[in-house]
């Protein structure tokens, strides 16, 4: 198998001229152990793929001619034993370029195919990988194949062979898994086990897990509780929840809050069937759910499904149910849309047996989109929203705007009716004008500034003001 997540790989070799010390097999090895794909692992693969002469082979475990293939396909299938561990699927991949190993030996040839009998029984499949061009794939091991697999193919293609393991390494693996298991109560004290599976979900990227810097072991919190007046540790039977009402407070233990949140036991509820043209695309909304039935929940649900789902399909009618997928979960209405199984040109189930779970929304949660009519002809005038609207700034400030410029005036005379300043734009033709020396301040100015520096008042001129008047006075010491 390709070597993903949870997969467990090893490798094994036959026709070497050593063998393990522990195993009491002859010419048979074994480099990698059965077990998760790891650094080390990687590291040894990479370096028998580089020798292109395969020398790192030949060093430690040399080659030799005499070699038993029943006792390589015991030795792997004993592998699968030894492991402890349930598997969804054990496979032998072999590579051989030999296409008849035991041409001269029937005894040998003979065992091979039983052991091959024993494999079909350990529910372990034998995929073959031939090396070379000169390769017979009907001599030998075409019968092999169809003893373990039930199947055989007429002719093995290398090519495809290994575009077919590239497509295993570079696939992603999604596993599927259930996210509710619920019996579907048919009304009459009838029920059917169901289990539900997600069509889509977002992939979520893993929380960061803190470890330690000296072990790199992962870091794990430690809740505590303390007693606010005496410091004294609390266990988690010391702590209660409690409400207060009317000025006393009830107290709950956490059995009894678990219990309030227990509003509905997890079930899905036949309320009748609806024919098809009620089920309106408009009212679906999140993603659906596929429901297959669960025989280990109640006996009898696949016969019973497949009843309830050929009805629907004939009759063109939906169930509508009433779900509570988990505790604390929001109790909801679905659509059940029946699907039967299809099949492609191959013979292959290309979609199971089953329902499609559609949750509705409810009345309120329901939305009626109202779109108005248009000409695309008609063009409207573009209006810029940053400039601002000063005749409406002028109507709501009234005379307010005249009391608050003369609030603001420096020497008092009313400045609404003074004219803008406009400033002369710079002459830019010919040679940069020279910079013009700035008058002395007036008279007038002088005796201002003087008379406001003892009321205090000075910080009503402007800064340069303040510096021709300070230039002022050093030329004249």
């Amino acid at each position: 198998m390709a070597p993903q997540q949870q997969d467990l790989i090893g490798l094994v070799l036959f026709g070497t001229a050593k063998c393990n010390p522990k195993d009491k097999l002859k010419n048979i090895s074994r480099p990698l152990d059965l077990a998760h794909p790891n650094v080390e692992y990687v590291k040894q693969i990479d370096l028998i793929m580089s020798d292109t002469n395969a020398a790192s082979l030949q060093r430690p475990y040399s080659s030799s001619e005499h070699c038993s293939l029943a006792d390589a396909l015991w030795y792997c299938s004993s592998l699968f034993s030894q492991s402890g561990s349930n598997f969804e699927a054990k496979i032998i991949l072999l590579f051989t370029d030999d296409s008849d190993p035991h041409s001269t030996d029937t005894d040998q040839a003979h065992k091979a195919r039983k052991r091959a009998k024993d494999l079909n029984q350990l529910n372990i499949s034998l995929e073959l990988l031939p090396m070379g061009t000169n390769f017979d794939y009907s001599t030998f091991y075409k019968e092999l194949v169809e003893i373990v697999n039930g199947f055989s193919d007429t002719e093995v293609d290398v090519t495809s062979k290994l575009e077919e393991l590239l497509v295993r390494v570079k696939r992603l693996e999604f596993r599927t898994r259930r996210h509710a298991k619920l019996k579907w109560n048919l009304g009459m004290g009838v029920s059917v086990g169901v289990s539900l599976y997600t069509f889509y979900r977002e992939a979520s990227i893993l929380p960061k897990e803190p470890l330690y810097r000296a072990t790199n072991e992962p870091v794990r919190s430690v809740k505590q509780s303390h007693d606010q007046a005496t410091g004294q540790l609390l266990l988690p039977s010391d702590v209660v929840n409690y409400l207060t009402v009317a000025g006393k407070d009830i107290v709950f233990t956490s059995e009894e809050k678990e219990m309030m949140y227990k509003f509905e036991e997890p079930e899905l509820t036949l309320l009748g069937f609806e024919p098809l043209t009620s089920a309106k695309e408009d009212l679906h909304f999140g993603p659906s759910s596929f429901a297959y039935a669960e025989e280990t929940l109640i006996k009898g649900s696949n016969d019973l499904m497949e009843g309830l789902v050929m009805q629907g399909i004939a009759k063109q009618k939906v169930a509508l149910c009433r779900m509570t997928s988990r505790y604390r979960a929001a109790t909801k209405y679905v659509y059940l849309f029946p699907r039967d199984e299809t099949f492609d040109s191959a013979g292959n189930l290309q979609t199971s047996l089953g329902f499609h779970v559609i949750p509705v929304p409810y009345y309120n949660d329901a939305r009626e989109q109202k779109f108005g009519e248009k000409s695309p002809e008609v063009t409207s005038c573009k209006v810029y929203q940053t400039l601002p609207d000063k005749a409406a700034q002028t109507e709501r400030l009234g005379p307010l705007n005249k009391e608050f410029n003369n609030a603001c005036s420096l020497n008092g005379e009313d400045i609404s009716t003074c004219p803008a300043s406009i400033r002369p734009a710079p002459d830019t033709s010919g040679s940069p004008a020279k910079k013009a020396k700035k008058p002395l301040p007036t008279e007038d100015l002088i005796q201002q500034i003087k008379s406001a520096i003892p009321k205090r008042e000075v910080d009503r001129f402007t800064v340069a003001q303040i510096k021709e008047f300070l230039t002022y006075h050093k030329k004249k010491m």
